[in-house]
């Protein structure tokens, strides 16, 4: 029998005088009877546990050695053969696992969500997220309708639903504003997710303003969207000079002040001086580890099982989170396991340090940039040490330098100073 199917009886054995325990037992091995929890519970009492395929062969030995009588019974097989005894439970069970087979084939609920915040494409002044929030509320319930027109409601059955291709052209000729929807069935869950379309990313405060430079930079392209450029490729600007300018029309003639939008790239040249160490502390895998099984339900989670060695210090885990696919909530197991990391010290060749330290250096440069990506990488002066490397580099970062200032009245430059 299949060790996972198998089943366990608790013997009670009295045995008849001239019947010694230790003799019966040695004969119950013999035949291949497995006895195990042997407990001498009285003089005339031996109690022990075989397996349920063993009775027959029991009963046979210890013929006319004593009183024999059974008590409990544990595993696979005891369930089934309680089962049996109860054919109203297995017809209740069945009945069921059917009926949940049939409802799985509906949709239950529907739900619609909405990917990012609404951006009008001409925003009034003052909107604010409460505005945008009502937007998404009011969006949701008409799509909601939409889909009830279609025929996606609770209570529909999955083979009736029209092609996503079909729901997703509906809802978008339906609401202009969509600029993608999404349709998917998830278990008993048909889930909607429109995206509205968005504005201009930068759009005109309604105020006119220019834009100028922000730092010392050589001019290598730009992006116009309204205002006059001032500025062309390989030009070298100074902080605060005008690169599109938000007054249009000719200099003496009637003018007109805008709001100057768009993006001029510069190239900008850093100074970074970067010190790395020799040897560097990293953790790496270790041989210990640890497997777990938590029940979790939404962001709450609880430990269950573990099982393995003792993990003391950092460790990662690597985790299968398996869901009830019946159910509208995340509700479910992770079955994970969890590795110990070992600190290490390793030690860098001169020319390893160096380039962390270029990579430490575009890091540092970038942060400072704005929509910057690096050029180039020149060394200046290299210091190589026992404990250390030492370099100072020059970095050019192409970035966007454009800031915007206020135009004033009489149509030139604000009286704020430019920063650099």
């Amino acid at each position: 029998m299949p060790r996972l199917a198998r089943g366990y009886v608790r013997v009670h054995w009295f045995p008849r005088e001239g019947h010694p325990p230790a003799e019966g037992l040695s004969q119950l091995a013999a035949h291949g009877v497995a006895v195990r929890d042997v407990v001498y519970a009285a003089p005339d009492r031996v109690e022990f546990t075989v397996r349920v395929e063993d009775v027959r062969t029991l009963r046979n030995v210890l013929r006319g050695a004593g009183r024999i009588r059974f008590g409990e019974r544990r595993g696979p097989y005891a369930w089934l053969k309680a089962l049996r005894a109860h054919p109203g439970g297995i017809l209740g069970f069945t009945a069921f696992l059917l009926l949940l087979w049939v409802w799985s084939g509906f949709i239950w609920v529907v739900r619609v969500e909405t990917d990012g915040p609404y951006v009008s494409p001409a925003p009034e002044a003052g909107r604010n997220q409460s505005a945008a929030r009502g937007f998404d509320l009011r969006l949701a319930a008409a799509v909601r309708e939409d889909l009830a027109r279609l025929g996606v409601r609770p209570g529909t059955w999955k083979g009736n639903l029209p092609s996503p291709e079909a729901i997703s052209a509906h809802l978008r000729e339906r609401h202009p504003e969509l600029g993608w929807v999404g349709f998917s069935v998830d278990g008993v869950v048909a889930r909607v997710v429109v995206v509205p379309k968005v504005g201009d990313p930068t759009p005109p405060s309604g105020v006119p303003q220019h834009l100028v430079a922000a730092k010392r930079a050589v001019v290598v392209g730009y992006e116009l969207a309204a205002g006059k450029l001032r500025v062309r490729p390989g030009d070298s600007v100074e902080p605060g000079e005008v690169l599109i300018s938000g007054v249009l029309g000719q200099e003496g003639g009637e003018t007109k002040l805008v709001p100057a939008r768009g993006r001029v790239f510069g190239e900008v040249w850093y100074e970074v001086e970067v010190s790395v160490p020799r040897e560097r502390r990293e953790l790496v895998l270790g041989s210990k580890s640890q497997r777990f099984v938590s029940l979790f339900a939404g962001d709450a989670r609880k430990e269950i099982f573990r099982r393995g060695d003792a993990l003391s210090g950092e460790s990662t885990e690597a985790v299968r989170r398996y869901a009830l696919p019946l159910l509208p909530w995340q509700i479910g197991i992770e079955v994970g396991e969890r590795r110990e990391l070992v600190p290490v010290v390793r030690s860098l060749s001169a020319e390893e340090a160096e380039e962390v330290a270029k990579d430490l250096a575009r890091r540092e440069v970038l942060a400072q940039a704005h929509e910057g990506r690096v050029a180039r990488v020149l060394v200046l002066h290299r210091e190589v040490g026992r404990d250390k490397v030492t370099l100072k580099l020059h970095i050019a970062a192409v970035e966007n330098i454009a800031r915007p200032e206020p135009v004033s009245a009489g149509g030139g430059r604000s009286e704020a100073q430019p920063g650099a």
